[in-house]
């Protein structure tokens, strides 16, 4: 039996200027990056979405990136981004070679 599926995953919030929040005028907001991927017995492969959202400090209204102008919505998915490391993310295409590869080997002999 073999466990597969898609799961998402918030990141760590950074803080975002520039934006007044559409609910309570608020500027202290935060952006969100949520990374979105496929995996196989609980080890991710590879990513199939990443989006940001931005959190209000004071009202915690939740607006996603695509609802904003082009400018904004690239500096929030920069921001969101810019100290995330997603590499992990991708350790599946390492790990489930491997294992065949190791699975052969010992066959094999």
């Amino acid at each position: 039996m073999i466990i597969y599926g898609a799961k998402g995953k918030s990141l760590k919030a950074e803080p975002f200027e520039g934006k007044k929040c559409a609910h309570c005028g608020n500027t202290t907001q935060f952006a969100v990056p949520v990374v979105r991927y496929i995996h196989i017995f609980f080890i991710p492969i590879f990513l199939i979405k990443k989006t940001a959202f931005l959190i209000c400090g004071h009202c915690k209204k939740q607006t996603e990136a695509k609802d904003f102008e082009k400018e904004i919505k690239v500096d929030i998915k920069e921001k969101a981004y810019e100290n995330t490391k997603l590499f992990k993310y991708f350790i599946g295409l390492l790990v489930i070679p491997a294992f065949v590869l190791f699975i052969t080997l010992v066959t094999g002999m």
